[in-house]
């Protein structure tokens, strides 16, 4: 069940009960779970990105200041670029999706995760050119070289590439 902005934004209220404090985060809890299963179903387990590793029984716990723009996830399992990295953890999603439809956070993740996609690839193709760049330089180099000297001199030579 999504939670709305009003309700999240609540929780830094000076005004909030306990009651009402302690209900908003159930409902984010349980979105959160909801909100993860929804972009990744590989993973094997999860939990907040802040829980302790050494603790069986920790599920970490919704940090209002701290996850203020993304939650992290900690767990078991993996998540795409740009949805890999976070401070703690192996991932993160953003807050905002807390209050935001299903059919929009997937669009959005779809989207981003292509994006990351693209962009890689892209830096692969760069990285690849300039090595094939680099490589006719020194091609063209050598050759440059060799046409300066003697075959005599040539024989004591040898072109690293």
């Amino acid at each position: 069940m999504k939670i709305t902005k009003e309700q999240f934004d609540k929780l830094q209220s000076e005004n909030i009960s306990k009651k009402e404090y302690d209900e908003i985060i159930r409902l984010i809890d349980d979105r959160f779970g909801e909100v993860v299963s929804l972009v990744n179903k590989n993973l094997v387990w999860f939990v907040y990105g802040n829980h302790d590793y050494n603790s069986a029984d920790d599920e970490g716990w919704f940090d209002p200041k701290g996850f203020s723009e993304h939650i992290s996830i900690g767990g078991e399992g993996n998540f795409p670029e740009p949805f890999c990295y976070s401070d703690q953890g192996f991932g993160f999603i953003y807050t905002r999706w807390l209050w935001t439809d299903d059919d929009v956070i997937l669009k959005e993740y779809a989207a981003e995760v292509a994006e990351a996609k693209r962009e890689r690839e892209a830096a692969k193709s760069l990285a690849k050119q300039k090595r094939e760049e680099l490589k006719a330089r020194k091609a063209a180099m050598k050759e440059i070289i060799k046409s300066k000297l003697t075959k005599e001199e040539l024989k004591y030579i040898k072109f690293k590439l």
